[in-house]
């Protein structure tokens, strides 16, 4: 039993969700949840429009998803929606791109984006095996999105290379003016690209391996490390974070910068973070800084990241002292998780120090990085202004930069980021 059939006995559900055969030449699978999605025509129509693979064909599965439980003026809007839906499907389908409508009412436990976007990679996996391709790439989008026209042939040339990575980040840009929304809205999602843009420039800083977004809206896994990994979860939010993280820990997790996903700025209340969350906090709470993590909790973390080399072979009982010697924020979170005891474990079962390497950050990985953050905020450091942020980092770590405002950091980091592909230290 290979990988994709294991998968397919043990997590995904019994039952075909879309009764048309696959095409044999099926390569790429494109998921979009939608739950009450305005926009959803408008993300298809953005699909339909890119250039299609050279190679293979496409698939879009859109899962229009609601709780069981819903109002009944809510069920009877969804149903529209489908209808609406199947007609603009029926209007546009071509023999390389296909478009699938999977209709879902999740039970209330579990009604949500996870769900949503587990049922339809799941029904990806389906479909890949059906078509005999084990090599397929199920790549993740959102219902109010759009993209550049060589979407899927920028994601059909990465996946041409000699290496295809486990998974890949697809670029993004959010809008950061227009018509569409008010001034303020703009003005938040600003901040909040910012402050994802600082989050993983500050860690790649840092050497730490999984310095990568994990937007929903962007980014392709394989269809093998799909499998191998457990496949996606059922949270109501953060599913891409804690997805992705998954991923990355198989090694060798790249980018797609070649082409642009563009994300929504619009508010959102229907789950607690990510991005229509930040976007809402800001506007009703009138923030023009958007608190985050002060760059001294970063510093930190390099001076580990820098020696954890040495932890290979350096007396075991010089471990702890080393642990010490470090600022009082991460020497606390370090003990509290018994840093000593793990990585005494994990060198115990490495032939190499790259390989204890690897293994550690097994362990001090994107979700731990996160709860030191959170930890060491809670009794250390403070928050500072985005803004702050970028500045304090850049100009003491990276350069000097005399920044007009918050939109020239961004185009900034934006830039850095864009014009090379992260490469991982480890």
């Amino acid at each position: 039993m290979n990988i994709v059939e294991h998968y397919l006995q043990r997590y995904s559900s019994p039952q075909r969700l879309v009764q048309e055969n696959p095409d044999p030449r099926l390569g790429f699978i494109v998921v979009v949840p939608a739950c009450r999605e305005e926009k959803l025509i408008q993300a298809l129509t953005s699909l339909f429009h890119c250039s299609p693979p050279q190679s293979h064909t496409a698939e879009v599965l859109v899962v229009m998803n609601l709780p069981e439980n819903a109002p009944a003026e809510t069920i009877r809007q969804h149903k529209q929606w489908v209808e609406e839906t199947q007609q603009w499907i029926h209007q546009h389908q071509r023999n390389e791109l296909v478009f699938h409508i999977v209709n879902a009412f999740f039970p209330a436990k579990y009604a949500g984006v996870g769900m949503a976007r587990k049922t339809g990679m799941d029904e990806a996996v389906r479909r890949f095996y059906a078509a005999g391709n084990f090599n397929g790439m199920i790549i993740s989008f959102d219902a109010d999105c759009t993209c550049e026209h060589n979407y899927f042939t920028a994601i059909e040339e990465a996946c041409s290379q000699s290496f295809v990575a486990p998974g890949y980040s697809l670029w993004f840009e959010h809008p950061l003016e227009g018509e569409e929304y008010p001034p303020a809205i703009y003005h938040a999602i600003l901040l909040y690209e910012l402050f994802l843009r600082y989050y993983v420039e500050i860690l790649r800083w840092c050497r730490f391996p999984f310095a990568f977004h994990t937007l929903g809206s962007s980014f392709a896994v394989s269809l093998k490390a799909y499998c191998m990994q457990g496949g996606m979860n059922k949270l109501k939010a953060g599913e891409d974070f804690y997805f992705l993280n998954k991923i990355m820990m198989l090694g060798s997790y790249s980018e797609i910068n070649t082409t642009t996903v563009y994300p929504s700025p619009r508010m959102s209340d229907r789950v607690p973070f990510g991005t229509g969350a930040a976007v809402s906090s800001i506007v009703r709470n009138n923030d023009k800084s958007y608190p985050v993590f002060h760059p001294r909790a970063f510093y930190a973390l390099k001076e580990l990241f820098d020696e954890i080399e040495q932890y290979y072979d350096c007396p075991a009982a010089s471990i702890n002292t080393h642990i010490h010697s470090y600022a009082e924020p991460l020497r606390t979170f370090l003990h509290k998780n018994k840093a000593e005891d793990a990585i005494l474990s994990i060198r115990e079962n490495c032939a190499s120090p790259r390989s204890f390497c690897k293994r550690f950050f097994q362990w001090m990985n994107g979700l731990q990085v996160l709860h030191y953050l959170n930890q060491s905020h809670s009794s250390f450091y403070q928050k500072i202004p985005v803004a702050d942020a970028v500045e304090k980092f850049v100009n003491e770590k990276i350069e000097k930069q005399n920044f007009s405002s918050p939109r020239q950091m961004l185009e900034y980091l934006r830039k850095r980021q864009k014009s090379s592909s992260y490469l991982p230290p480890w």
